[in-house]
């Protein structure tokens, strides 16, 4: 791997050892489980025809994990994130033999969805800050730039690969093999970790899991830089990216094509969202990332209103390939910032709260949205969230441009 000459220092990034396997586990888990949240959407939306409970089944996650996840990152602080993360890939892979045998023998219903879903929710709490912070155990701080532009195209990328695969999967074998799928994504997912050593931080006395994490929420409170994109994150969370888990009744409702249709507008944001993992890779300034962050933003939000608007599929696809795009960039630039930002010793309490805006948040505006849809129609909810996201992009823009983001890395 010394040879690599990847733009960005990526290629020197690439000769850790323990951050190619972190990056070859992150890839596979990440899609796993994007692809069987996305199995477990058009499974309920067969059974059930209903966008109330498509929002429901994304909202089973966020109890779990809005209860947990002040816990989750501090564990993850004080025990390891190598540690934690085999710890709960495990726990995955045994989730996943319920949908897979109830769905084989036909068994299955929304409410055993439900409180899978619900599980799920419950090992990400301590998954997701574990799934983020490890980069700190597996790349020296020079060559943390290029590692988190890897990691987060890695994590940003699956929203859409995961479902890509699982769109591909569905009408050709049924969600039952996406669940095996994932089952053993999760298992290879833990034996790739196993010869990663990780580090040991020194934190000082340890206190009670609850104080510690109040020290990460004033921790994030006092850094400008941290504490604007995570507002930031939390308004596309509840606005923006609840959209897609509305893909399945877009797809039947609007465009009339089924599950060959979520196939392709899935597929498409997943060329838009490589697409801009390789523009972030070929990105070798560190410089403006904040800048770049609210565009693609509002850019997104955009795209977004003009989906909602349009009944011509092939139009829509396009629209999905721009929105997988600037959001995938959106996404990156933020994790960046944050990243390059954090203390390691708060490293997993920050990310815990980062990994809610990915997961947790979004699951409010499914809910919002999928009742909301089932009285006004898909369209006017959706086309209200980018119009509400556009209000709020001057005064945060703002805020992250007064905060005057550094230079991340070398």
């Amino acid at each position: 791997m010394a040879g690599l000459t990847l733009p960005g220092g990526i290629g020197r990034a690439l000769r850790h050892r323990d951050l190619r396997l972190y990056l070859i586990a992150n890839v596979q888990s990440n899609i796993c489980t994007w692809a069987s949240r996305l199995a477990m959407s058009w499974l309920t939306w067969h059974l059930t025809e209903s966008t109330s409970w498509l929002g429901i089944m994304v909202f089973a996650e966020l109890a779990p994990m809005v209860l947990f996840s002040p816990i989750g990152g501090a564990t993850v602080d004080r025990h390891g994130a190598v540690q934690c993360s085999r710890i709960c890939q495990l726990c995955l892979m045994l989730i996943m033999i319920g949908p897979v045998a109830l769905t084989f023998s036909d068994l299955i219903t929304p409410y055993w969805l439900l409180v899978f879903s619900m599980m799920q929710g419950t090992v990400a709490a301590v998954n997701n800050p574990a799934h983020l912070s490890m980069l700190g155990d597996v790349v020296p701080p020079e060559d943390m730039r290029p590692a988190v532009t890897l990691q987060a195209g890695i994590v940003q990328t699956s929203r859409f690969l995961g479902p890509m695969v699982a769109g591909f999967m569905i009408p050709h074998g049924g969600p039952a093999w996406v669940f095996v799928l994932s089952m053993v994504g999760f298992f290879f997912y833990w034996l790739l970790l196993l010869p990663i050593k990780g580090s040991q931080i020194e934190r000082g006395e340890k206190r009670g899991l609850g104080s510690e994490f109040m020290d990460g929420v004033r921790y994030a409170r006092s850094n400008a830089i941290i504490g604007s994109v995570l507002v930031f994150s939390v308004i596309l969370g509840i606005l923006i990216r609840p959209v897609i888990d509305l893909f399945p009744a877009f797809s039947d409702l609007v465009f009339a094509r089924g599950a060959s249709g979520l196939s392709i507008l899935l597929s498409s944001m997943g060329i838009g969202s490589i697409c801009g993992v390789i523009t972030m890779a070929f990105r070798d300034r560190s410089s403006g990332l904040d800048k770049l962050y609210t565009i693609s933003s509002a850019t997104s939000a955009l795209l977004l209103g003009a989906f909602a608007l349009t009944s011509n599929f092939y139009v829509a696809v396009g629209i999905v390939v721009l929105f997988g795009f600037s959001n995938n960039i959106s996404g990156i630039c933020g994790q960046t910032l944050i990243q390059a930002e954090v203390l390691p010793a708060m490293r997993a309490r920050i990310l815990s709260m980062l990994g809610l805006t990915f997961r947790a948040v979004p699951a409010i505006g499914a809910l919002i949205m999928g009742f909301a849809a089932e009285t006004f129609g898909l369209a006017p909810p959706v086309v209200a969230a980018a119009v509400l996201c556009l209000l709020a992009w001057p005064l945060l823009s703002a805020k992250l441009r007064r905060a005057n983001a550094p230079v991340v890395g070398p």
